[in-house]
């Protein structure tokens, strides 16, 4: 019977929990001035445990990769480097922002890659994002890196 009780009030604790708080996919500012996200979660006084954003960024990543092979059929033809390259800036762009680089997609199917390389650079997010698009143009074209 304890048992059942216990259930019972972890059950009704938790259905007020969410009652008051609210549930909130996205960040928003509460009533006194905090970022708040998900079931009352207090981002600017408690933020992320290790494990939380461990568990966040293999869910990143994982999206990534999928936007990372649906933005180019021939992902898995690529080299290793330019594969991670691909992987990363589907990571920082997300896919609708990704799909807009269609020199530099066109360039990948064609395994072009130094021209991947020129497209890469030659956009409003390399300027955006400095050194990381050097890197990342670096990548897309040299096949004997980090392998």
């Amino acid at each position: 019977m304890r048992y059942n009780k216990q259930m019972l009030l972890d059950k009704e604790m938790r259905a007020l929990i969410r009652k008051h708080e609210g549930v909130s996919q996205f960040p928003y500012v509460d009533t006194v001035g905090k970022i708040t996200i998900g079931v009352g979660r207090n981002l600017s006084d408690r933020g992320l445990e290790p494990a939380e954003i461990n568990f966040l960024f293999e869910q990143d990543i994982n999206i990534a990769l999928i936007t990372a092979k649906s933005f180019l059929s021939n992902f898995s033809e690529l080299h290793h480097n330019c594969q991670v390259a691909i992987v990363s800036m589907a990571f920082n762009l997300g896919s609708n922002k990704l799909a807009t680089f269609k020199k530099l997609k066109q360039a990948l199917i064609s395994l072009d890659y130094k021209e991947a390389a020129l497209q890469a650079m030659d956009s409003k997010w390399a300027k955006q994002v400095g050194n990381r698009a050097i890197e990342i143009a670096r990548l897309l074209e040299d096949k004997t890196l980090s392998q």
